[in-house]
């Protein structure tokens, strides 16, 4: 029997491929699978040392080919018989959480804005979703959620509802989530899309008046105030936010956190706007050393420790 040359091909039997060799002495298997949607040949390759080392790459792949089609034939005949593929039946505390983590994390979205999603599945999404499969949040369950939070006892302190604009905020991150879980987790439809939700109206915007203007900054610097001296004597987060009646901890902690040098500097650029006779004498507030953040900040009598406004 001769030997085959370098850079010559031997053609096997039919389904056998053919052979080659290259000027390294390296063998190159090649094996036809079908044809293309463009109907050139699809072709496999494989090349090792020896020919062995070709038939084992060779072996395995068709191997994998196999198990691959095994698993496509039992997913189809588990969506016959049941309604859905498996890979649906994964729990949405499971799904919801890592999804948050790897789409709406750094890099891509700030810390507070995942601190704000974390918030809004702790404190809706986990009790009313979580212990739910996917394919089992239908439509139907997804409105149903909506509607349970436009009424009483729809926020988490069962004291109010949700206000339309957030309820469509929870919208649009439940629409999002399900969009990838079409093909991550294989759903047949996005549930959120044919919800109905809330309609959100937006004010018609008027400029205060400056008594307005008095009455708004006092309440705001004083809700400001009260919340972050009570953050100082490390009352807890839930606590205030119960106190102060927002329905996520997020916005209680914006609360706490945005009373900055800037605010500071507004708050005493509209006293001088307003001037003298708009507001009371002032006088500055006594803190300890460690709150320099407010020692420059003066507010109306009325806000002295122990007073009261009349």
């Amino acid at each position: 029997m001769s030997k085959i040359k370098s850079g010559t091909t031997t053609r096997r039997a039919n389904g056998e491929g053919s052979w080659y060799q290259k000027p390294d002495k390296t063998w190159v298997h090649q094996i036809t699978m079908g044809r293309k949607e463009n109907g050139s040949l699809d072709r496999k390759t494989f090349s090792g040392k020896t020919k062995r080392e070709c038939i084992e790459k060779r072996d395995k792949y068709n191997e994998e080919q196999k198990q691959q089609i095994k698993r496509k034939q039992a997913e189809q005949e588990s969506q016959i018989q049941n309604g859905h593929f498996v890979d649906s039946e994964a729990y949405f505390s499971e799904a919801f959480p890592k999804w948050l983590k790897l789409y709406k994390y750094l890099p891509s979205c700030k810390a507070t804005t995942y601190s704000g999603y974390l918030d809004i599945y702790e404190d809706h999404f986990e009790e009313f979703f979580g212990a739910s499969k996917l394919f089992e949040i239908t439509q139907d369950v997804v409105q149903e959620y909506y509607n349970k939070k436009k009424v009483i006892g729809g926020r988490k302190d069962r004291l109010g509802h949700l206000s339309p604009k957030t309820i469509q905020n929870h919208h649009m991150l439940l629409k999002e989530f399900f969009e990838y879980c079409l093909e991550k987790y294989k759903l047949e439809s996005n549930p959120a899309v044919k919800t109905i939700r809330p309609r959100v109206v937006i004010p018609e915007m008027r400029v205060l008046t400056p008594d307005e203007m008095v009455i708004f900054m006092e309440e705001v610097l004083l809700r400001h105030t009260f919340a972050t001296r009570l953050a100082e004597q490390s009352v807890p987060i839930d606590v205030i936010q119960k106190i102060l009646g927002h329905a996520q901890s997020a916005t209680t902690k914006r609360y706490i956190t945005t009373f900055e040098p800037r605010l500071k500097e507004a708050v005493e650029d509209l006293s001088v706007f307003l001037s003298s006779k708009k507001l009371d004498d002032t006088k500055q507030i006594n803190l300890r050393k460690d709150s320099y953040r407010f020692q420059d900040v003066r507010l109306p009598s009325w806000l002295e420790a122990g007073g009261a406004r009349t």
